[in-house]
């Protein structure tokens, strides 16, 4: 039994902070508010616009869990020379988790929002968290038209 539990104990740690990733909708399947819409560039890539107080949002699908996710997604602004303001935010349901703000400019820019989700969250739904609401992605644009594409989502659970 000793060295069964010595063995857990070497084994289970290497399951804790193992990234997964947690899958994003294509483009074409998220949801567009009022003033956003899909783009294609010139290279065929499909984009998100979202500009002039819209956004665009999607369901992951997936109950949130105890650890760190990590959403990466390239920005840039529609006009070159002008930054456009936007807001990237994690979600459960609609219950804001995380978000970034930042400034889109001409040449897409990987940003990086890291959020920690507290077992609190997840088993207590602490602070009026809905732990059986779905993750959500939403990215918000004030100004000009901001671009969005290729968003990932990496968990590490804790």
């Amino acid at each position: 039994m000793r060295y069964l539990l010595i063995l857990l104990l070497l084994v289970a740690p290497m399951q804790i902070g193992q990234s997964v990733s947690v899958p994003v909708p294509a483009i074409a399947e998220w949801t567009y508010g009022a003033g956003s819409r899909i783009a294609q560039l010139s290279d065929g890539t499909t984009i998100a616009v979202a500009g002039y107080s819209s956004s665009v949002s999607v369901d992951l699908g997936v109950t949130p869990k105890f650890g760190v996710y990590v959403l990466k997604v390239p920005v840039a602004n529609y006009f070159y020379s002008y930054p456009g303001p936007y807001e990237a935010t994690i979600s459960i349901g609609t219950k804001e988790l995380c978000s970034t703000y930042g400034w889109g400019i001409g040449a897409f820019t990987e940003i990086t929002l890291v959020c920690p989700v507290s077992n609190y969250f997840t088993l207590y739904n602490g602070y009026g968290f809905n732990a059986s609401q779905h993750l959500m992605l939403s990215f918000h644009a004030t100004g000009w038209p901001v671009y969005f594409k290729d968003a990932s989502l990496e968990f590490t659970p804790q």
